[in-house]
Parts: C-alpha cells; structure tokens; sequence
C-alpha cells in the first residue's frame, strides 16, 4: 500500500475538472491555473481533455480565450460523465424524455 494516497486532482476525470473550473469564471486560463496545482496533471492529458471538451461543444474559441457554451454550463452541472450529461441535457431540449414512464 502506497505511503501517500494519489491526489484527488490525479484521479478525477480532468473534462469534469475544466468545466467545474470553467463555471467558476468563464475568463481563467484552464490549464495555467491547474498547472500552479501542487501535483499538476500532465500537459498531455491537459491537452487531451481539452480536446474533448471541444468535441462535445462544451467550450469554444481558442484555448487562451475559450467560453463556456450554453451546453457546456448546463453539462457542468450535472454530475455524470460528460458524455451522458450531453446526452441528458440534449434529451430534455428535444423533449425525448418522458417523465411518465
């Protein structure tokens, strides 16, 4: 057993992170701010997350000068895997949930 458990920063899934960060203040600099963290998580998975979020259309612009999207808000919100926060979110838009069933 390790002498020291892993941070928590380590072991969150960094897309979460971002847009928890992202919510907070919209005009920060995701990854400079993460990178002043005690354990910082590598560039790459950084770079990779950031990536992700894009895909998902949670963030847009450039990476100095990103905003959060709508979806992105609404997304960061629910506490899930992003992915199926979309998927929750945009069911609710397009009205393809049924309460009643």
């Amino acid at each position: 057993m390790p002498r020291f458990p892993i941070p928590e920063i380590l072991r969150t899934p960094l897309e979460s992170l971002f847009l928890t960060v992202k919510a907070m203040d919209d005009s920060i600099d995701v990854k400079a701010f993460l990178s002043r963290a005690i354990d910082p998580p590598k560039m790459e998975a950084m770079d990779s997350a950031w990536t992700t979020l894009v895909d998902l259309g949670a963030v847009e612009g450039e990476k100095g000068t990103s905003r959060l999207t709508a979806l992105g808000r609404h997304m960061s919100m629910i506490p899930v895997d992003l992915r199926l926060a979309k998927m929750l979110v945009l069911g609710a838009v397009f009205k393809c949930l049924d309460p009643s069933k």
